[in-house]
């Protein structure tokens, strides 16, 4: 019998956070906050998309949980060039609106970097999309620039920004 899958409103706004990886069960009720957050389709992630990226071995998808319901997600990506050097991407984060303010993002977003340093990445990028002003100040907050604009990237006339961060050479492994 395959696991139920996690409710994804929680019930007591006191509790405490927890933080897991992602499991392929999770897959539908994470399509479900990003169905909840985001306004355009070229933003969401589909639940078939998101069970692709919860068996890549290059991908980091933690999961934020409050009394067992799923209130946030994130994903994270990792490449080796030819030349060696290992490239991280934030791929995704979402918070569901039930759950905004608790620090969700923020603590998705630092475990989501240690992995991806743990990785060895030594830079970072990712897309926002232009106007998604909490989002932008998450990610400048944790030290990443804006480096080019992305002409109708999330829908026809809906702009997206890449940001990029860079640690100092060697600080990628050391950190984490």
């Amino acid at each position: 019998m395959a696991p139920k899958a996690p409710r994804t409103r929680p019930d007591d706004s006191a509790a405490p956070p927890r933080v897991r990886r992602a499991e392929p069960h999770d897959a539908a009720a994470l399509a479900a906050i990003d169905r909840r957050c985001f306004r355009f389709e070229g933003e969401r992630f589909a639940a078939p998309r998101i069970r692709r990226l919860i068996g890549n071995p290059r991908a980091a998808v933690l999961v934020a949980e409050i009394d067992r319901s799923l209130v946030a997600w994130a994903v994270g990506l990792h490449r080796t060039a030819r030349s060696g050097r290992v490239h991280g991407r934030v791929y995704g984060l979402a918070v569901d609106r039930s759950a905004r303010g608790r620090g969700l993002g923020r603590l998705l977003l630092r475990r989501l970097l240690a992995a991806l340093r743990g990785q060895g990445a030594a830079a970072i990028t990712l897309e926002v999309r232009c106007g998604n002003r909490a989002a932008r100040r998450l990610y400048e907050r944790h030290g990443f620039a804006v480096v080019g604009r992305l002409i109708d990237y999330y829908a026809p006339g809906v702009d997206g920004e890449r940001m990029r961060l860079e640690w100092p050479a060697g600080a990628a492994r050391l950190a984490g």
